[in-house]
């Protein structure tokens, strides 16, 4: 294999181990947003939101 196939085949390993992380990330990511959706629908439908809202806006 000459110099220039094994920069090349590096490369596309790089490029794979990349894109396996930014899978990952993306993974959490999405994961993150349900958690903060769920947590603002929970907080909406809270007690706590009608309180302050009522406080803040009268």
């Amino acid at each position: 294999m000459t110099c220039f196939g094994v920069v090349i085949l590096l490369i596309c390993c790089i490029n794979k181990k990349n894109q396996e992380k930014m899978n990952e990330l993306d993974l959490k990511y999405n994961q993150l947003l349900l958690e903060v959706a769920d947590f603002k629908n929970e907080l909406i439908s809270s007690d706590i939101f009608e309180t302050m809202k009522d406080k803040f806006i009268n």
